[in-house]
């Protein structure tokens, strides 16, 4: 697994800049060939609808 850092938005300090944000360090569970993260649109559309129309858990996908 990979590790990544993220700045979160702490709520009880809502106009901190990005550098003062409280910083959390979690492993990815799926990462790219690169080893980042990846982007939420690609996953959705080439890993998570397919996966949930394979397990009918969603109608299949349309041909292309």
């Amino acid at each position: 697994m990979t590790a990544v850092t993220l700045p979160w938005l702490n709520p009880k300090e809502p106009d901190r800049a990005r550098e003062g944000r409280r910083k959390v360090t979690d492993p990815l569970l799926v990462h790219t060939r690169l080893r980042g993260a990846i982007n939420r649109t690609t996953w959705n559309i080439k890993a998570w609808t397919p996966a949930l129309a394979g397990a009918v858990v969603i109608p299949p996908l349309p041909k292309k």
